[in-house]
């Protein structure tokens, strides 16, 4: 994998600020280190431009697809999807976005988030990219460059009102009717999108629910 990293070697590193360990041994004298899988990207560590010791993360595409579901209740109210999974870095099960990573063999990212949705939801759905930059989700680290397209690309789909039903768990919550459930879709669930901040602390979802309003606003 050819590194497009900014970072370069360092110079001292017995000045460095972060520590490397292998197997539990500290290394030291460390002026350059890349991580990578191909299916996945690329970690460097390195010297800063500014010249202070840092990493980054390179992300095939420069970053993933994400997807939102959506629909319209009878009083105009929208609803905006939530998958439910268990992640280990966020202490289990969370409700999330759905989406990943681009992987090698996908012909573009469309190609690349009619996988993944499928993949996640069991669901064949019409996809259309929401409006704006691909995104930076964390500016301090990731690398990304709008201007070549290369970073998180946001979808949605508009699902029928009559393929949903309420939660009788959560009269807050929308489910697909069991009819259209599959081991995948039973975890999906719709929520207001002025609740969303109550049910979600992956960020990806307030992203996709900024896009989708606005979009929605532009008729």
């Amino acid at each position: 994998m050819i590194t497009i990293t900014p970072l370069s070697i360092i110079d001292n590193p017995d000045q460095n600020q972060w520590t490397l360990k292998i197997n539990g041994k500290t290394i030291g004298g460390v002026k350059f280190l890349k991580l990578y899988n191909p299916n996945f990207g690329e970690i460097t560590y390195g010297k800063h431009p500014r010249g202070y010791d840092c990493w980054f993360f390179h992300e095939n595409g420069g970053g993933g697809e994400i997807t939102i579901l959506y629909f319209k209740d009878n009083d105009g109210l929208l609803y905006v999807s939530l998958l439910k999974e268990n992640r280990v870095n966020m202490d289990g099960e969370n409700y999330c976005a759905i989406g990943g990573f681009f992987d090698p063999t996908d012909v573009n990212k469309h190609s690349a988030v009619c996988r993944e949705t499928e993949e996640e939801t069991g669901l064949t759905v019409r996809l259309e990219e929401l409006p704006g930059l691909v995104v930076n989700t964390n500016r301090a680290v990731f690398i990304t460059n709008a201007k070549e397209n290369k970073g998180l690309s946001c979808y949605c789909a508009s699902i029928p009102i009559e393929d949903v039903e309420k939660d009788p768990l959560d009269n807050n919550l929308y489910k697909f009717k069991s009819r259209l459930e599959n081991p995948k879709s039973a975890n999906i669930r719709f929520v207001p999108w002025n609740l969303l901040q109550e049910y979600t602390s992956d960020g990806f979802m307030y992203i996709l629910g900024y896009k989708l309003l606005v979009k929605l606003s532009e008729g």
